[in-house]
């Protein structure tokens, strides 16, 4: 979720969502999933940025294996990550082409964007 701070840009906060140091961790509030939400606002800043002549930017992180994601909302530690991917915690490829991850919205998002027009 985006709040403003005072003093700066619109930043995201996930402090309330971070794992604990439990075994085997999970969240400390249970949070519902919203790709969408995070596709949204990362849409919005790609075009905010492109509309002000920026021509590159640090989106997020790609992929966050210390925070996999599980089929339990309490241990799916992926919700309170900013990865463009979602990584499993059993390591089992579930994307086509063979990997333990699999494209979050947010990962289209980026690549619609930077896609070439030829495309």
């Amino acid at each position: 979720m985006l709040r403003p701070r005072r003093g700066s840009h619109l930043c995201w906060r996930s402090s309330a969502a971070a794992p604990t140091a439990a075994h085997p961790p999970r969240l400390r509030d249970r949070i519902i999933r919203d790709e969408k939400a995070q596709a949204d606002e990362l849409a919005a800043l790609l075009q905010i940025f492109e509309g002000l002549g920026v021509h590159g930017a640090f989106v997020f992180t790609f992929v966050a294996p210390s925070y996999p994601s599980t089929d339990d909302p309490m241990y799916d530690l992926d919700t309170a990550s900013f990865s463009l991917v979602r990584s499993w915690a059993d390591g089992v490829p579930r994307a086509p082409f063979g990997v333990p991850w699999e494209p979050k919205e947010s990962f289209t998002v980026v690549a619609q964007h930077y896609r070439p027009a030829s495309f």
